[in-house]
């Protein structure tokens, strides 16, 4: 599938085929998603714009001669404007089942990429279509419909009639080829209904991957000659490609070897001079009116090895050096400075950049360098992000038969990517942008629903650009490899298989096992796979869960209020701290939600506050719903003093909050706390919560207890499929990107804020008892008394609020999160009943220790000092021994019995992602080598001198040509005669083996993909005693 056509681009509207088609099928939304073989039949084809005929044709019919398909009339040819969906299908399909049988030179390409190959090493073919009469007495069931003969011949040849009727009856009576029936007349198919039969317009019909197949498939002798005296030669054919604007590009020499069994070789051609050779045939094959073209695209390249063939894509992506060079800013021809936002529109030099990230050529004064190549390919979508409510990112891979052929190889990181580059034959991915184009392209309504209705493992038929003029998408390629594409259009081929769900009779609810079909159910989960009857995860006919199944309404008067008033506050106030009064021993389950205004209707940078809190106080069945934007002021400083209404708020929150029987809980409730504590910084009693119970993670437990971990995570994966599966009801999410800043609540805005805080505490209420579990008045969750199944369940949370501008350090120590605006939070816990641990502490001083979000105290890597007789104890010990999978552990180890980190709850702080480590006076570096030999990876770490040394990488950067202080402490100063290194290797990962001090000295190189970099070489100062190693030989030697 990899290979495919490249569209053709106007300068106004993108190429669309939904722009074509049918009103009746823009408008239906199941177009989509509708199985291909309820969408597909003979006469259901895509659309294409008119084209110019590819070649030049016969505009007259001659009873005995036929060079190419005509019109019954005798008119001129002009191509089809629709080819079947199966047909192309079917074709990518074929190419790349012979790239994987090493025929990797034979390729689809467009006539931009055609026009690069040298006009002498082209020989252009004709596929011409003969329809296949049967006699009536002819019954075979194993012929199609209208059963039809291939033949392929150099376009400057023509077909005599009379000798392909030959050639035909000949092969009927053959019993080695038992294809086409006795009798039977050949007819040259009518242009009109070719796609009908071989499901290709005239002038697009392939050589080969047909489908349905030809009875037979007969070559022109003089093609065969032509192999044989320019078997040396680079020569390649040139036919038909499935659609106007592609063709198929083969080896002439390949062939016969490429073609389906039943092939034949025949002489056919009609000859004007019986003196004609075989001579004259080649003489004609070297001419040609076609323009000059290079020949690296499409040079026969060596076969591929098995083991590492994957698909080629397209397309070529950038060249990595053009675009480095962009990237750093060494190149004037820059591409665009856009970026993935819904929300902005910039402008650059180079045209236009779209909202989505995706830029507009078309406006642009000079061409880029790196300007987007337009390309269709059919792939299945692996993963999809959305990012935005009009921007989606979706990984695009391989179709399943090819990808599975790959997947089946243990391929190492770089090889894990599921193309293959078209350029260098490396590894490379593939990611959809959809955004403003298809939006544009198909309208407001048309691009919502393809955006909607993209999903994981669809087969789909994709059309778009490259995205090589915005500079995030260049970056995500000299990076990762991932190249991005903006789309324009899309049709889903196949939908994708949901697993899924069988009935069970505990409390109504729902559970889902294994999977059907074709699927294959994993050993683990074949034990409880059940035969009842199987319901689909999200039917469309699943009917909404509404609150009055909930929460009876002939029991419960008003089940809803609205909170935006003292007096309202007060009652509120009162109600919950009556039934605490009259239930001193009970614990009681609160549901907690929240909403606010959606970035895509703020304005651009414009932080989002929670304007609304829901509140479900389950034992009294009474959801509050708190007005926060009429009762708080958003965004003050701590400290900042409160208005009446805020300390009635204050006395709400703070009944609320911090009473530990009532037990809070919500679906990621913890990220809704924390927004409340960025949103009002000002309100102290928002920054503690104590009695916390996460749903999914509770719920996730309890499946796992009863024996359905499998499909625990995607049942608890968002809080309508917990309604789905557990009470066999949908919830109607359309209120959630609502506009909540619009007062006073719609009904239908109530009503669903009130669901999403009663469902939480119900679900709960519902999944404890399956498994026996109770809470106790600790409070502590368990079955019985320390269960460690649910150690953990119940939490307490203290949210702490920094500000970006002035507390950038502490952000970076403690890995705190945006949160709203530039208000960043670190959220710490514990358990609910434990001593809360210390409060996060970072000063202002780099260098000094600080506390960390657990309550450990760091110490920085940087102020510790191992003294030197201390460093040749610990050496005499580690010396090639395996010590630890983990940094930590190795560092732990290197530092053990040094005071400053004896004491209690003290910890080394280092980088955990950097390859070296740095001590006041050593440093400690770490080296993955590969697991197995010839494995790619980002720096090629070798042993030489016979494994006395290893090659080890550091940017210039960190270097400073030897200045830096890393440098000095690994190279050695005045002061220090030597320098101190200590070493740690492992294969893949495997622990760390110590491989005792070492030496550096340094080379400089170009690193192609992050710039320059220097080669260090580290010299081991005890490789006679490593060589007693059992470890140490085994890092050496794989």
């Amino acid at each position: 599938f990899a290979l495919v056509t490249k569209p053709p681009i106007s300068t106004g509207r993108s190429f669309s085929y939904h722009s074509l088609r049918s009103k009746r099928i823009r408008s239906n939304p199941r177009h989509f998603t509708q199985p291909l073989q309820e969408r597909i039949n003979a006469n259901d084809f895509f659309f294409l714009p008119p084209q110019p005929p590819l070649r030049n044709m016969t505009t007259t019919v001659d009873n005995n001669a036929v060079s190419e398909n005509t019109l019954v009339d005798g008119s001129m040819p002009m191509p089809q404007e629709v080819v079947s969906s199966r047909a192309i299908n079917y074709l990518h399909q074929e190419v790349i089942s012979l790239q994987a049988q090493n025929w990797d030179s034979i390729r689809l390409l467009d006539k931009a990429q055609i026009s690069s190959i040298p006009d002498n090493r082209l020989h252009h073919i004709n596929s011409i279509v003969w329809e296949l009469e049967r006699p009536i007495t002819d019954t075979s069931s194993s012929s199609p419909d209208r059963p039809f003969v291939l033949t392929i011949l150099s376009q400057n040849d023509r077909v005599d009639r009379a000798k392909l009727q030959e050639v035909v009856d000949q092969a009927s009576n053959d019993d080695n080829t038992p294809f086409v029936s006795d009798n039977a007349r050949l007819n040259l198919a009518p242009t009109s209904e070719l796609p009908s039969i071989c499901g290709f317009p005239s002038g697009c019909v392939p050589p080969l991957g047909l489908t349905p197949s030809p009875q037979l498939v007969l070559v022109e002798e003089a093609l065969v000659h032509c192999a044989s005296s320019l078997s040396d030669t680079n020569m390649m054919l040139i036919g038909g490609g499935g659609i106007p604007d592609q063709s198929t590009v083969l080896p002439l020499r390949t062939l016969l070897d490429a073609m389906v069994p039943n092939v034949r070789t025949a002489s056919f051609r009609q000859t004007s001079d019986a003196s004609a050779t075989t001579d004259d045939s080649v003489s004609h094959l070297n001419g040609s009116s076609r323009a000059p073209q290079s020949s690296e695209v499409l040079v026969a390249q060596a076969a591929i090895p098995s083991r590492k063939w994957k698909p080629i894509f397209c397309v070529d992506p950038p060249d990595t050096d053009e675009a480095m060079a962009i990237l750093q800013g060494k190149d004037s021809r820059k591409a665009n400075h856009t970026e993935y936002n819904t929300d902005s529109v910039n402008n650059s030099s180079n045209g236009k950049a779209t909202a989505d990230g995706e830029s507009d050529p078309s406006n642009s004064e000079d061409t880029p360098s790196l300007s987007p190549q337009a390309f269709t390919a059919v792939g299945m979508i692996s993963g999809v992000r959305r990012i935005a409510r009009q921007l989606v990112f979706a990984d695009f891979s391989p179709p399943p038969n090819y990808r599975t052929k790959v997947d089946s190889h243990d391929w190492d990181e770089e090889d894990d990517l599921p193309w293959q580059n078209p350029r260098t034959k490396e590894g490379m991915a593939v990611q959809l942008v959809l955004g403003k184009t298809i939006m544009n392209n198909l309208g407001e309504e048309d691009g919502e629903v393809a955006l909607r209705t993209l999903k994981k493992g669809q087969l789909v038929l994709v059309h778009g650009l490259t995205n090589v003029d915005n500079l995030n998408s260049l970056l995500n390629w000299t990076s990762k490899k991932s190249l991005d594409v903006r789309v324009t259009d899309y049709q889903v081929l196949q939908p994708a298989r949901d697993e899924t769900t069988v009935t069970n009779s505990e409390v109504g609810f729902q559970w889902e096992q294994g999977w059907t079909g074709n699927k294959r159910i994993p050993k683990r989960a074949k034990h409880v796979v059940s035969k009842k009857k199987v319901v689909e995860p999200s039917d469309p006919n699943m009917e909404l869960l509404q609150l009055k199944d909930l929460y009876n309404e002939n029991e419960i008067e008003k089940p809803v209020a609205i909170v935006d008033s003292t007096a309202s506050l007060e009652a509120m106030h009162g109600e919950i701290s009556t039934w605490l009064e009259e239930n001193p021993n009970l614990n009681g389950f609160v549901g907690v939600d929240c909403e606010w205004k959606p970035t895509f209707l703020a304005a651009q940078g414009e932080p989002q506050p929670v304007l609304l809190m829901q509140v479900c106080v389950h034992p009294i069945r009474k959801i509050y719903l708190l007005d926060l934007q009429t009762l708080l002021r958003p965004f003050l400083e701590k400290g900042f003093p409160k208005n009446d209404r805020e300390d009635a708020v204050s006395k709400v929150l703070e009944v609320l909050f911090h009473e530990k029987r009532l037990i809070k809980t919500g679906f990621k409730v913890t990220n809704d706390f924390q927004r409340l504590s960025a949103s009002y910084p000002h309100m102290a009693e928002l920054r503690e919560i104590h009695s916390v119970i996460e749903l999914s993670r509770t719920a996730m437990r309890v499946l796992q207890l009863t024996k359905r971990a499998n499909i625990a995570v995607k049942s608890t994966s968002s809080l309508a499929k917990m309604s789905e599966f557990f009470l066999n009801k949908s919830l109607n999410k359309t209120e959630q990107t609502s506009n909540w800043s619009h007062r006073p609540l719609t009904p239908s805005q109530i009503e669903y804020a009130a669901l999403d805080a009663v469902i939480t505490p119900y679900l709960l209420e519902h999944l404890l008892p399956m498994v026996g579990a109770t809470i106790d008045q600790s409070p502590a969750l368990g079955r019985w008394e320390n269960d460690t199944a649910f150690a953990d369940a119940i939490k307490s949370w203290k949210m702490i609020v920094l500000n970006h501008s002035e507390d950038s350090l502490a952000i970076r120590r403690l890995n705190a999160k945006r949160t709203v605006g530039s208000s960043f939070v670190v959220a710490q816990s514990w358990t609910t009943g434990d001593e809360p641990p210390n409060e996060p502490n970072v000063p202002e001083d780099d260098k000094a220790p600080f506390v960390d979000v657990n309550g450990i105290t760091r110490i920085p890597s940087r102020t510790v000092s191992i003294p030197d007789d201390f460093l040749e104890t610990v050496m005499a010990r580690l010396n090639g021994e395996r010590v630890s999978k983990s940094k930590d552990g190795c560092l732990s180890e290197l530092v053990s019995g040094q005071a400053i980190l004896d004491l209690p709850n003290r910890r080394l702080d280092f980088p955990q992602r950097s390859g070296y480590i740095e001590f006041e006076n050593a440093v400690a570096l770490f080296v993955t080598m590969p697991f197995r030999p010839g494995q790619l990876r980002k720096y090629p770490n070798d042993w030489m001198n016979d494994g006395t040394a290893l090659s080890w990488f550091i940017h210039d950067d960190e270097w400073k040509n030897g200045s830096s202080r890393l440098a000095t402490k690994m190279l050695g100063t005045n002061d220090q005669t030597e320098a101190s290194i200590i070493l740690f290797v492992r294969r893949g990962k495997e622990p760390f083996v110590c491989c005792g001090r070492c030496s550096a000295e340094f080379q400089t190189t170009e690193d192609f993909r992050f710039g320059n970099v220097l080669k260090v070489n580290l010299h081991l100062k005890e490789h006679g005693k490593l060589l007693s190693s059992v470890d140490f030989q085994h890092l050496q030697y794989m």
